[in-house]
């Protein structure tokens, strides 16, 4: 039930859980681990890209676990 005033986008993934999309045509799902990936991926602050609630540099420096997954699916000299 929606609260009057609220809206809802039933398309719109959870942001703990996204789905990445390849050239090659699969995807795959993978669920956040870190916590300060967490906080970057829910935050609603408005510029948040511009770092203005400082989860940005937080997800960027101690995100091990996310950084090691997305690293592993992108091409470069580290996975060719």
């Amino acid at each position: 039930m929606l609260v009057p005033g609220s809206w809802m986008t039933p398309a719109r993934p959870p942001p703990i859980l996204p789905t990445f999309s390849f050239v090659d045509g699969h995807a795959e799902g993978h669920k956040w681990l870190d916590p300060t990936t967490i906080d970057y991926a829910t935050s609603t602050a408005v510029g948040k890209e511009s770092d203005s609630d400082g989860t940005k540099e937080a997800a960027q420096n101690d995100s091990i676990h996310d950084q090691t997954w997305i690293g592993s699916r992108y091409p470069g000299p580290q996975n060719p």
